[in-house]
């Protein structure tokens, strides 16, 4: 089984700059010692018809979102097995959890969710499929720009929305992985709304048909219930992990420690926040 891991990191000096120490370094000695290959992508695949998006932190991050489908679409083309994403702000916790306690062999697509959504699109695993090439080409069809009345239902309901001064209406990668879930396919924007509130958990979202208390993947008991919010035609394809299985935000581990790294050991830690990522080093010195 061949397993290849990539990232993405691209973008203003600034950001990359306070990441690049920590997170090439990190992801390559995972990899090396659990015998995974390697790619950090530091030039985007597809520009989303920006060309100057290496100007605008905003800009990029658009792109950053856009490219994470054509990034592992690319790694399957050297001939990996799986491909697991994971963002440039997520590190490898444990280096003795391998990827491979988490597939079960039979399914194409793993995601696991938090508080808010039933997926999260901070990392992922793709078998090397048919359908897992399907699923990516699909997911990746979600990223354009959208009108202003569909954009404006989105405002008051989710915090995934790409803002900035260059109009651009843009769901970002999180909101479009969620709704082709529920889904099953790529369905037209006028449809977004509804479908995205039949799998969102946000409690900010009034509009939401179910909550994180019985359907949020980062409680044991709610996975099975997570999954059956998924399209049924997608069900035998997708495996939803229960979230500490596959990472935590940075602060879980700051607040409990060693406590919380005695028990459930996840494989990735994310850190969501500027301030996080800013602490990258501390945190490495303090838990790594």
């Amino acid at each position: 089984m061949r397993i290849g891991v990539c990232t993405l990191l691209f973008g203003p000096e600034d950001y990359v700059n306070v990441l690049k120490p920590h997170t090439e370094k990190n992801h390559e000695s995972y990899c090396n010692k659990n015998g995974y290959d390697y790619k950090c992508f530091t030039e985007p695949l597809t520009d989303c018809g920006l060309p100057q998006w290496n100007k605008c932190k905003q800009s990029a991050f658009v792109v950053g979102c856009a490219n994470k489908a054509p990034a592992i679409l690319k790694m399957f083309e050297e001939g990996y097995d799986y491909v697991m994403f994971t963002d440039a702000d997520m590190l490898f916790i444990d280096p003795d959890q391998k990827i491979e306690s988490l597939i079960d062999g039979h399914s194409d697509i793993y995601v696991t969710g938090d508080v808010h959504d039933v997926a999260t699109a901070c990392t992922l695993i793709v078998k090397n499929t048919d359908f897992g090439k399907k699923f990516l080409a699909m997911w990746h069809e979600y990223d354009k720009q959208i009108s202003a009345e569909v954009y404006n239902q989105f405002l008051s309901v989710t915090t995934h929305l790409f803002r900035n001064s260059i109009g651009q209406r843009r769901l970002i990668d999180q909101p479009c992985l969620n709704i082709l879930l529920a889904s099953g396919k790529v369905i037209p924007e006028e449809e977004w709304f509804n479908t995205f509130n039949s799998i969102n958990l946000f409690e900010g979202n009034k509009f939401r048909q179910h909550n994180s208390s019985t359907h949020s993947p980062h409680h044991k008991e709610n996975v099975e219930r997570a999954h059956s919010l998924i399209h049924p035609e997608l069900q035998d394809h997708v495996n939803v992990l229960e979230q500490e299985r596959l990472w935590v935000h940075a602060n879980v581990i700051r607040e409990q420690g060693s406590k919380y790294l005695n028990g459930m050991r996840p494989i990735l830690v994310h850190f969501n926040s500027p301030e996080d990522k800013k602490s990258m080093g501390q945190f490495i010195g303090e838990f790594l």
